[in-house]
């Protein structure tokens, strides 16, 4: 009979190393240093150019299109936490202010499961889950994470940029906004 010695120092290891990283994820993940903050950032005053993308249903969205009208450009993850929690908020807004406030959600996962999240919890605005164009669009406004959201405002330029789930509410949305 083999020493297993060896293999069961290397199992250890890989034990303590995994349960290290599920940790440090669940830190990040319910992490609140920032949660809820409208903080400035290098990004807000300024007026980027409009930005370009092909939505989950295939058809074009661009910034540029919603000039004169508030946009809250959302970035989400179906696995975040923080997202699902105000998923629910956004449908809330998005149903009160639409077509006055154009909302965008540009997710960090797989298409078809953002899609069936969608579907399954609403949301009707449009969709960006591609991978080369939530990139980009996340670093046009400086994104380091999700959830973030990015307000624009009418003439174009970033309003504010919203980090973390917590206080991102329809109200504390229609407040920032001048709607209530």
């Amino acid at each position: 009979m083999a020493d297993s010695g060896p293999n069961r120092s290397v199992l250890w290891a890989a034990v303590v190393i995994g349960a290290l990283m599920i940790g440090f994820i669940v830190l990040l993940a319910t992490s609140e240093s920032q949660q809820g903050a409208i903080i400035a950032d290098r990004v807000v005053g300024t007026v980027p150019e409009p930005f370009e993308a092909t939505t989950v249903g295939n058809q074009a969205f661009s910034t540029g299109d919603h000039r004169g009208q508030w946009v809250l450009v959302n970035f989400f993850a179906e696995w975040c936490i923080g997202c699902r929690v105000e998923h629910p908020e956004l449908v809330e807004f998005n149903r009160r202010n639409q077509p006055e406030v154009q909302l965008v959600s540009v997710a960090y996962d797989d298409g078809a499961s953002v899609e069936q999240y969608f579907r399954e919890n609403g949301g009707d605005w449009p969709l960006i889950a591609n991978d080369k164009d939530a990139s980009t669009f996340a670093l046009t406004y400086g994104v380091t994470g999700v959830p973030e959201t990015i307000i624009i405002d009418p003439a174009g330029r970033v309003a504010a940029k919203l980090i973390g789930s917590n206080g991102v509410t329809a109200e504390a949305l229609e407040e920032a906004l001048g709607l209530q």
